[in-house]
């Protein structure tokens, strides 16, 4: 299983106290699926990924007003080759978690 966090699961900054803490649940929640279904065989991953050159992301640009510039922010392609590789490791292996910046 792989769940698609932010950074803000990891660190909080200054105004986004109730973003940070749905982050940091997600991230508890994903702590305590592994440790209940690890004996089962199911493996859990956390991505947690840095800003993301999506829609969303030009939409908040463009609503502040500010210029949208796409190479300051991760590639979807480079998040889907993270979450890949998580799912991809050899059985006796688990990536619990990974972060990107």
């Amino acid at each position: 299983m792989v769940l698609i966090n932010a950074g803000s699961g990891l660190r909080i900054k200054s105004h986004r106290g109730a973003y940070a803490a749905s982050k940091y649940a997600l991230r508890a929640f994903a702590e305590a699926l592994q440790a209940e279904e690890s004996p089962n065989g199911v493996r859990v991953t956390s991505i947690h990924s840095g800003p993301t050159d999506t829609e969303l992301q030009r939409r908040a640009a463009e609503r502040a007003g500010r210029e949208y510039r796409p190479e300051q922010f991760l590639r979807p392609e480079s998040v889907a080759a993270v979450v890949l590789n998580a799912v991809r490791a050899p059985a006796d292996a688990t990536v619990s978690r990974t972060v990107m910046d």
